[in-house]
């Protein structure tokens, strides 16, 4: 029969042997997913950019569009004011043709 410390020092070994395996594989492993993760980062910062550019844009569109939209609103409001100008005009003018040709005989 083997001798029980030879025994143990061969259970204790092979646990050692056992526990450097798996210490090996786990960096494996870490390393690995490691590199996946910085690719996965790299991937996200690009789609990041992306969208910042596409945000940039419409942004700049949509300021583009407010610009436009204050200059019509300006627009319209001169010639609405001008219109009723004009209609108040065009009455004083009526008022005056009516008053001549009641004046001519006729």
């Amino acid at each position: 029969m083997a001798d029980p410390t030879d025994l143990t020092l061969l259970v204790l070994r092979e646990i050692r042997d056992e526990l450097r395996t798996t210490r090996d594989e786990l960096k494996s492993e870490l390393a690995s997913t490691r590199e996946t993760l910085r690719v996965e980062i790299h991937g996200v910062a690009d789609r990041v950019d992306v969208t910042n550019e596409r945000v940039s844009t419409v942004e700049t569109t949509l300021r583009d569009l407010a610009e436009q939209q204050r200059f019509v609103v300006r627009h319209l409001s001169a010639l609405t004011s001008r219109d009723r100008t004009l209609e108040t005009e065009v009455d004083v003018l009526r008022g005056r043709v009516d008053a001549i040709e009641k004046r001519l005989p006729g």
